[in-house]
């Protein structure tokens, strides 16, 4: 990243840092005999007729160049003189009492390793812009006054007048040396001329200006080091601190393999501080879009000069088809040159030859990341809630809310704009709700899955639900594979002859209103997880493979961020394959085979709800772990719905006749809902208590509603009640 600078771009006073004057004396020295041993100083005696002594200097250097004399024996005293003063200003240099500005060069020569000769031409560069007399008299000497450069052959005539360190020259200057292979010096085309300038952020750590990301490609945001932090909401499960002491007596680099809701990044933070460091933190999307490796050699520079590491985001980028295997090589050996911290965070798994390059060539141990488990994230709310509400409504709030997915991370912005919805919903209340933590939980989310899912919000409780004793045998055998799964697969080792993955497959099929969304909400509040219904008019796509980048995206996601998902309506999804007659048949079993792959290897809960079973895919049947039909409720189901769905607490006739209501009503569990609700609020317009010719008021208006028509037995039923008046 090239960028030219004139004098006084980053120092805005005229005189230079007080502790740079050694450095800068040095830099004279060195210009003092450049112009003696070239003899641009005037000779004591021109020549006759001369029209200009320093012509006829430079007449008599070339003179002398040609015919191979030697140096007059007054300026070779003077040379002598000059190379002694250098060295003794290299002995007070390194012996000399280090101030807080000559301390940063300091390191930056000790970082990079910068030999005296390159400290030389790296001051000789600086020195323009530390002092702008510097760049005059550089014009001065080349005798063009609009200069703001400096050439190739000036540096090698001021730092080896007489030749004597051409290989080393030609090293330092060269692009494996440090000054050009670690940014602190850019290289770049002037005309003919090859020109050198020195990099901005070099100039702004010398004089103790804050580094800005602006001025650096690719790079998303410079960590400071806090050392006062303390967040124990940040700690991380005792098996990744035993894998980062491992990682760090070798490599000190660490791949990451896990999505925003693992906190890849808090994690990076936290091992940083703990050494006392930052984090630069680099886009590799940003990086494989410019194509351009110096934005690495800029990170890596500016995360060695600010005592940080480095955190590269997204390095699945790098396995993209259209980046060329030498630019994900040259990236790889950048990052191999230095043993600062380094974290190469990717979201999904890498294909082999990347990870073996990021494993092997660069020793970076892998570390998979997964979201805290519902007893740690209920753990990080009842550490954060306390601080917005009582302790009973904080505990109810931290067991309501640890169903949501999110990381260590997004708790925090959760709390933050929870307060933030409060004091919009009321200036005058300072008090923070459970909804309006669960709407900033789900504002978070929705962010990440975009229109692909919505939340299913569930309230009631399993108490609430009322289901056929065969059905209710299959939802217990499910919560108990659920509570006992690791165990049972992973520690007993029946998990080794499974065919497929381990994770949760249900099928529900039922008439609409039996419970079958209800029940797969209950399911994801009891395993910690946040229930998300697909919405398939985003996910099925007329356009070939669109459909497909839909469900991997909705699955690895599910993944990565521990979310149940629920395929509504799932027959028009997972229907049966057909016969290949042309090119549409084909592609819609491709996409059949998709989801069978996925659904195969899913280790998280998927619930697919259907009103008609046998239009489902016999390959999904088998593969589906749990089958349940949800069947339209019988008069002594109907008798318990009646009664639960009618709070106690709610205002009642005597002797309401549920037994009656379920005989003569042929309802499901969500119309008794409905029934139940608007017999209520004509109770509550009334001012009187629910009674029963609300409820059969409300009954008849559902049954109209619904299209259909009251039973001979409900006829009878009325009929009589108006008879008794």
């Amino acid at each position: 990243m090239s960028q030219e600078l004139e004098p006084q771009t980053v120092v805005g006073a005229s005189e230079p840092p007080e502790a740079y004057a050694d450095y800068l004396h040095r830099v004279r020295l060195l210009l003092q005999r450049y112009v003696v041993v070239l003899e641009l100083a005037a000779a004591a005696s021109p020549p006759t007729g001369a029209t200009s002594r320093t012509d006829d200097s430079r007449a008599d250097a070339a003179w002398r160049a040609l015919f191979g004399r030697a140096l007059p024996a007054d300026r070779a005293q003077t040379v002598e003189a000059l190379d002694e003063q250098l060295r003794q200003s290299g002995s007070a240099l390194t012996s000399r009492q280090w101030t807080e500005e000559s301390a940063r060069f300091e390191h930056l020569r000790a970082e990079f390793g910068l030999s005296t000769l390159e400290c030389d031409a790296l001051w000789l560069l600086i020195a323009p812009h530390l002092a702008p007399a510097f760049m005059w008299l550089y014009r001065a000497l080349s005798g063009n006054p609009e200069q703001t450069w400096v050439e190739t052959s000036f540096l090698q005539h001021v730092l080896d007048p007489f030749g004597h360190q051409v290989l080393e020259l030609h090293q330092a200057f060269s692009p494996s040396g440090p000054m050009v292979s670690c940014a602190l010096i850019h290289v770049r085309e002037h005309g003919l001329n090859t020109v050198f300038e020195p990099a901005l952020s070099t100039l702004r750590y010398l004089v103790g200006a804050r580094p800005d990301p602006a001025d650096l490609m690719a790079v998303v945001a410079l960590h400071r080091c806090d050392v006062n932090h303390t967040d124990d909401s940040r700690a991380f499960p005792e098996v990744v601190y035993t894998r980062l002491k491992a990682a760090f007596s070798s490599s000190r680099r660490l791949l990451l393999i896990g999505g925003d809701n693992a906190d890849p990044l808090a994690l990076g933070l936290e091992v940083c501080r703990d050494q006392g460091m930052g984090l630069v933190e680099v886009s590799v999307a940003e990086l494989v879009e410019h194509g351009d490796v110096g934005a690495i050699r800029d990170a890596l520079r500016e995360a060695r000069l600010c005592r940080a590491g480095l955190c590269l985001d997204g390095v699945e980028q790098l396995a993209r088809p259209s980046v060329p295997p030498s630019f994900v090589r040259r990236i790889v050996a950048l990052l191999g040159q230095t043993r600062l911290p380094q974290f190469y965070r990717a979201v999904t798994d890498l294909p082999p030859s990347l990870r073996l390059a990021l494993t092997r060539e660069l020793g970076a141990v892998e570390i998979r990341l997964t979201l805290p488990s519902p007893a740690e994230r209920y753990a990080l709310w009842s550490l954060h809630l306390p601080t917005l509400m009582d302790g009973d409504k904080a505990e109810e709030a931290a067991q309501a809310l640890r169903g949501y997915p999110l990381g260590r991370q997004k708790i925090v912005d959760a709390v933050h704009l929870a307060r933030l919805e409060s004091r919009r919903r009321s200036w005058r209340r300072s008090g923070v709700r459970l909804s309006d933590l669960e709407t900033a939980c789900h504002d978070l989310l929705s962010s990440d899955l975009g229109q692909l899912a919505t939340r299913v919000k569930v309230n009631a409780t399993w108490d609430d639900v009322v289901l056929p004793p065969t059905t209710r045998r299959v939802i217990d055998d499910l919560v108990r594979y659920a509570r006992h799964q690791h165990t049972v697969l992973d520690d007993y080792g029946y998990g080794k002859g499974l065919g497929h993955g381990s994770g949760i497959t249900a099928l529900f099929w039922g008439p609409p209103g039996t419970g079958k969304t209800l029940v797969s909400g209950l399911l994801a509040r009891e395993m910690g997880l946040g229930l998300y219904q697909i919405d398939l008019s985003s996910v099925v796509s007329k356009y070939i493979g669109e459909t497909e980048d839909h469900l991997a995206r909705l699955f690895d996601e599910a993944s990565q961020s521990g979310m149940a998902l629920l395929f509504d309506e799932a027959d028009s999804l997972f229907a049966k394959r057909t016969e290949v007659k042309n090119s549409v048949d084909r592609y819609a079993n491709l996409e059949v085979n998709f989801l069978l792959q996925k659904i195969e290897h899913h280790d998280g809960l998927v619930i697919l709800t259907t009103n008609f079973r046998k239009s489902i895919d016999e390959a999904f049947m088998r593969r589906l772990r749990f089958k349940a039909e949800f069947m339209l409720p019988g008069p002594a189901e109907r008798q318990l719905l009646w009664r639960t769905m009618i709070p106690r607490e709610a205002p009642t006739a005597n002797d309401l006749p549920f037994e009656a209501l379920a005989e003569v009503y042929e309802l499901t569990g969500a119309e008794i809902r409905s029934v139940v609700l608007r017999a209520a609020f004509s109770a509550v317009e009334a001012d009187v208590p629910l009674s029963l010719q609300h409820l059969d008021d409300a009954a008849r208006v559902e049954y109209q509603e619904n299209g259909r028509l009251l039973s001979t037995t409900a006829q009878a039923w009325l009929a009589s009640r108006r008879a008794r008046g």
